[in-house]
């Protein structure tokens, strides 16, 4: 499939639905969220990415849980991000290796599925690393939809 620049077309509506099953699927492993942001025309991923994360509220969960899977879509360039809580937890090594799962997905011009496969691994990092304690109600106060960057033309 001929992907679109566009932002907001970037994903067919079924990878779209399928990467918001993964994240609901992701977040019942464990007390953390996750948001996939796409943005466009910024020069720096990393940077790009700490305003959204910023933006998108990732840092209001109550466990400090959020990860922020970030795709810089003209430059393919991608940036993971988790808030103090996971990031303290988990190893550092996995940061790179979500990195690295969604670039594979660039490169064989299937990005949902590397995101799909990141997305995936967040979900055993919640269970492993912020689990649910018993009686515990999970914090879902970040919704599951795949977001735009605004100025990149996106909503």
């Amino acid at each position: 499939m001929k992907r679109k620049s566009e932002p907001r077309r970037f994903f067919d509506d079924g990878e779209q639905e399928a990467i918001v099953n993964a994240i609901g699927a992701a977040e019942s492993k464990g007390d953390g969220e996750v948001r996939v942001h796409v943005g466009r025309g910024a020069d720096d991923a990393m940077e790009s990415a700490r305003a959204a994360f910023e933006a998108l509220g990732m840092t209001a969960t109550e466990r400090r849980a959020g990860v922020l899977v970030f795709v810089l879509l003209d430059r393919h360039e991608v940036a993971v991000i988790g808030d103090a809580g996971i990031h303290a937890a988990a190893p550092p090594e996995l940061w790179d290796e979500l990195v690295a799962d969604v670039t594979a997905g660039f490169r064989r011009g299937e990005p949902a599925a590397g995101i799909l496969t990141a997305i995936e691994k967040i979900g055993d990092a919640f269970a492993r690393w912020v689990s649910f304690a018993p009686g515990d109600a999970p914090d879902r106060s970040l919704p599951d939809d795949v977001s735009f960057d605004p100025s990149s033309g996106g909503g």
